[in-house]
C-alpha cells in the first residue's frame, strides 16, 4: 500500500525547501553570483587602484599592457577561433609627434583592436618595411602578437610616412592594407619633434640641441636648415604631407587610407575615434567610456576595457616649447601652406591650419 502525502505536508516540505535555497543564496554574496562575468562588482577590486592614473611614458608603454588583464586579451570574445600570428590589417604609418601614440593607446582600451607595439619593450616600433625588410616576411609575422580572426591587428611605425620605399613594400605583401595616418599642424610637429629630441639628449646626458632659431634661418623671406636634429632626412622636408602621401596613393586608393586630425585628437577625441573604428569595421568599440577628462593635465586619458586608467607622461605631454619670434613663426606657416592646401584638395579633407601659434606639445 502507498504511503500518501497529505497536501499540507507537501506545502511545507515545499517552503522549507525554497527558506533553505535562500538562506544558500544569500550565503554567497551578490559577486559570486556571476562568477564568469568581466563587469561584476568585487569588494577587493579596483575602486582603489583607480583613484590615481598611472602614467606611462615612450619608455615603458601603458602599464596595463603586460598585467594579467592584457595576458587574456583574447578572452570573453565572441569568437571561438584559435589565436595566431600573423600580418596586420591595418597599420599606422605615422606622422610621428602628431599623436599615434595617444590613437593606439585609445584603441587598446577596446580588446577589438591589438596593437604590435604595446606588447614590446619601450614601445619598440618595427621598422620592418624600411631598415628590417631582409628579414622576410615570416620574421614581421613572428613579431606580432596572436590574436583571434574577429580581432583587427595594427602595427603602429611612424617612420613608415616618409620613407620611398615603403609604400610598395606593404602593397607587395597586402594590396588591401588599411593605413592610418595622423596629421597635425606641420609647424607644431617640428617645434613638437625638436623639443622631443631635445629632452633625451638632455635625459641621457648628451649634449643639447642647438636653440631652434640656430637650425632654421630667415634671410630675404627664406628659410634655410643648418643643422638636422635628424640627419635622415632634412628636417623641414618632414613637414611637406602632400609630397609623401603622392607616395602612397601610387600603390592604395583613398578608400584605403583615413587621416586624423592631431589637434581634434587632443581636444575632442571621440569623433576622431569613431572615423577610426568605422574604417576599421569595429565602429562604436571604443566610446566615451574609454576616456575621462584630467582637469589637472588639460587633457583627455584612458580607461581601459579593465577599468585601468592611464595617461600619456607628464615629461613627453606638455613640454614647454622654444619661443618663435613672429617673423619667424610666419615664415614656417609660409613655407607650409602651398604643401597644405594640395594636401586638403588630394585628400578631400580640411584641417583649418595653421593652429600652431607656440603652445606646449
Amino acid at each position: 500500500m502507498r504511503a500518501m502525502i497529505s497536501p499540507k505536508s507537501l506545502l511545507f516540505v515545499c517552503i522549507g525547501l525554497f527558506i533553505t535555497a535562500l538562506l544558500f543564496h544569500s550565503a554567497r554574496g551578490p559577486w559570486d553570483v556571476h562568477e564568469s562575468a568581466v563587469d561584476y562588482k568585487s569588494p577587493t577590486t579596483s575602486n582603489e587602484a583607480l583613484k590615481e592614473p598611472i602614467e606611462f611614458n615612450d619608455a615603458h608603454g601603458p602599464p596595463s599592457i603586460h598585467d594579467s588583464a592584457h595576458k587574456e586579451l583574447t578572452a570573453d570574445l565572441e569568437d571561438d577561433s584559435v589565436a595566431r600570428k600573423r600580418v596586420p590589417d591595418a597599420i599606422v604609418v605615422g606622422a610621428g609627434k602628431c599623436g599615434t601614440d595617444a590613437l593606439i593607446t585609445y584603441l587598446n582600451t577596446s580588446r577589438s583592436f591589438v596593437i604590435n607595439t604595446l606588447f614590446e619593450s619601450g614601445m619598440k616600433e618595427l621598422n620592418y618595411f624600411n631598415t628590417n625588410y631582409e628579414m622576410g616576411t615570416q620574421w614581421y609575422i613572428d613579431q606580432m602578437p596572436a590574436v583571434k580572426d574577429k580581432q583587427v591587428l595594427i602595427e603602429k611605425c611612424a617612420p613608415y610616412f616618409w620613407d620611398p620605399a615603403v609604400p610598395s613594400r606593404v602593397h607587395s605583401l597586402k594590396p588591401d592594407m588599411k593605413l592610418i595616418m595622423v596629421l597635425c599642424d606641420p609647424v607644431k610637429r617640428l617645434v613638437s619633434l625638436y623639443t622631443h629630441i631635445n629632452s633625451y639628449k638632455l635625459g641621457d646626458g648628451s649634449d643639447p640641441l642647438p636653440p631652434f632659431t640656430d637650425l632654421l634661418q630667415v634671410k630675404d623671406g627664406q628659410i634655410t636648415e643648418s643643422y638636422h636634429p635628424r640627419p635622415v632626412m632634412p628636417f623641414l622636408k618632414t613637414g611637406l604631407y602632400s609630397d609623401f602621401i603622392e607616395q602612397w596613393l601610387k600603390y592604395f586608393p583613398l578608400n584605403q587610407m583615413v587621416f586624423v586630425s592631431g589637434e581634434e585628437l587632443v581636444r575632442d577625441p571621440l569623433p576622431e575615434l569613431a572615423k577610426v573604428t568605422k574604417f576599421l569595421g569595429k565602429p562604436n568599440a571604443v566610446t566615451s567610456d574609454n576616456m575621462y577628462y584630467d582637469k589637472e593635465r588639460g587633457f583627455f586619458c584612458f580607461k581601459g576595457y579593465d577599468q585601468s586608467k592611464s595617461c600619456m607622461s607628464r615629461s613627453t605631454k606638455g613640454r614647454k616649447h622654444p619661443v618663435l619670434d613672429s617673423e619667424l613663426l610666419k615664415t614656417l606657416q609660409d613655407h607650409f601652406r602651398p604643401y597644405n592646401e594640395k594636401l586638403e584638395l588630394m585628400i578631400g579633407q580640411r584641417f583649418g591650419w595653421p593652429t600652431y601659434f607656440g603652445q606646449s606639445s
